[in-house]
């Protein structure tokens, strides 16, 4: 049997209020922040350096998402969305969307697709500010995005405790899953095998079987509180998740076991509830939240 142990590599401080949002660019080995004080940072992953501010935010932001083609993707609250180019290091342009909360950002192809608090989808195209489009898909907050392995599908987790499957095509919904007790934070597909993983305030990890109608194909109890974030390995051997309960913990995804819990005590891991966990590498992830910090961490394997 595998032996898994886990070892904070390193970990970077600079923000001024709680970090909500983590991105990675592994071409240039650089991580991205942001949160509620506004600050975008960019840290670079091999080194305790102290983090480049690379655009000041006027509200909070909660989401970001990297594009390979060179640029960051920055929802900012009360606003919209701004594309920042990583090469001139400057915004390449900014969408004003309006005075809602912008929870998640997914990228496919050349488009981009982001959730709000009132329930819309908001689509457009990647190298343009014009040509976005709302697609109201409900009336709570949609609060992530996820898309199937053969990008026909989204699974959207909402506020209302449930999960839409929507048409990627028409941004319709065409299943509605009544899926937890409490608001859905995170949704994730498996790419080896017909699973569709939730999380969220009810501190419950549940599966989903996506080739038989969702129906339920499992439960794990997985937090004391509320489950922030969950994150699948690229080979979906693992899966990450972190907790309003300050612990990250490491699951085996196919048999549901748990391998590893990481907190402060033993690991000097986080001392307020983590919002944010993910995966950087085969054996590496990172993870933020409420106590300002960013965390590196390497799983070994004997």
């Amino acid at each position: 049997m595998t032996e898994i142990n886990i070892r904070k590599v390193y970990e970077f401080a600079g923000h001024r209020q709680p970090i909500y949002a983590l991105a990675y660019d592994s071409e240039n080995k650089a991580i991205y922040s942001s949160g509620a004080d506004g600050l975008v940072i960019r840290w670079q992953k091999n080194t305790e350096a102290p983090g480049e501010v690379v655009l000041r935010l006027t509200m909070a932001s909660f989401s970001l998402n990297y594009d390979p083609n060179g640029a960051l993707w920055i929802a900012e609250n009360q606003f919209g969305l701004r594309k920042f180019n990583l090469e001139s290091n400057r915004l390449d342009f900014s969408i004003d969307l309006g005075k809602y909360f912008y929870f998640d950002i997914l990228s496919i192809n050349e488009m981009i697709i982001s959730c709000d608090n009132a329930g819309n989808l908001i689509t457009g195209p990647k190298n343009s500010d014009e040509g976005w489009v709302r697609h109201k898909i409900g009336t709570s907050s949609i609060r992530s995005i996820s898309i199937s392995p053969d990008q026909t599908t989204l699974a959207l987790g909402m506020s209302d405790r449930s999960i839409r499957i929507c048409d990627l095509n028409y941004m319709k919904e065409i299943h509605k899953i009544e899926a937890h007790n409490h608001s859905v934070f995170s949704t994730q597909f498996l790419k080896t095998k017909p699973w569709l993983l939730s999380g969220g305030k009810d501190a419950q990890i549940k599966i989903w079987s996506t080739d038989n109608e969702f129906i339920n194909a499992g439960k794990i109890p997985a937090h004391l509180y509320g489950i922030n974030y969950l994150d699948i390995s690229e080979n979906d051997n693992y899966f990450l998740t972190c907790s309003m309960d300050k612990t990250i913990k490491l699951w085996d995804t196919f048999t549901g076991n748990l391998l590893k819990v990481v907190d402060y005590g033993r690991y000097e891991g986080h001392k307020a509830s983590i919002n944010k966990v993910k995966w950087i590498g085969k054996n590496e992830f990172i993870s933020a939240g409420d106590d300002r910090k960013i965390c590196l961490w390497e799983i070994e394997e004997k």
